[in-house]
């Protein structure tokens, strides 16, 4: 009786969560590691986002031994996608600092607006990478074109929600190099929760009734 009370208390509860956050924090650091960042940033968030939605799914697994599954479950089809935005994103990263250099030399108009242009070109693709995740986790029947198409469309439908996430990877830089420890242990995962937590309405009503969306254990 004494361990069910303690096992349904609230403090319980709560350093539970602190628990799983931190462990997907950690899988989700380990997992972009070992993929070389390029090749599984895609795939790190894809499982985090399962992981998170698991929370509210109120599900019961093995957080390493289903991470492990999911890797070898998804890898393929998030480095398809990896790749087309890491090649859109190299571009435009290219291009702000290509025309940087330029207005150091000719402050042009032309060239001011470009500049700009691909600064927030760059911000939209920074969030459309995450919001593919999403999209993969709501909606597992659209096409690998589709997912993309829908990563840009979306941002309309939750402009405040992609500036405040924006906001939230800003932050995490900047803990990195203040408290480095802080990023790694917890801040991708609960950025991510914040996230889920003022969005997951919205991805539900765009998913059809005979959809269900995609869960860590399936």
């Amino acid at each position: 009786m004494k361990l069910e009370k303690i096992y349904n208390s609230t403090i319980f509860k709560i350093f539970d969560f602190i628990y799983k956050l931190v462990m997907f924090n950690l899988l989700f650091v380990l997992t972009f590691i070992l993929g070389l960042g390029l090749f599984s940033y895609l795939l790190s968030f894809i499982i985090l986002v399962l992981a998170i939605k698991s929370l509210e799914d109120d599900l019961d697994y093995s957080i390493v031994k289903t991470w492990i599954i999911n890797i070898k479950k998804y890898w393929f089809k998030a480095l398809k996608l990896s790749l087309f935005y890491t090649c859109f994103l190299s571009l435009a990263i290219f291009n702000i600092g290509f025309f940087h250099l330029i207005l150091q030399e000719q402050d042009a108009l032309v060239y001011q607006v470009l500049y700009y242009f691909f600064l927030v070109f760059s911000v939209v693709m920074l969030f459309s990478i995450i919001n593919s995740a999403f999209i993969f986790v709501y909606y597992p029947n659209l096409s690998f074109m589709k997912i993309i198409k829908y990563s840009f469309l979306l941002v309309q439908l939750i402009p405040l929600q992609a500036l405040l996430l924006i906001l939230m990877i800003l932050v995490g830089v900047a803990w990195f190099y203040i408290f480095p420890f802080v990023l790694i242990f917890i801040w991708v995962s609960l950025s991510l929760y914040i996230f889920h937590k003022i969005t997951k309405r919205v991805y539900l009503k765009l998913v059809p009734d005979n959809v269900k969306p995609r869960k860590i254990t399936d």
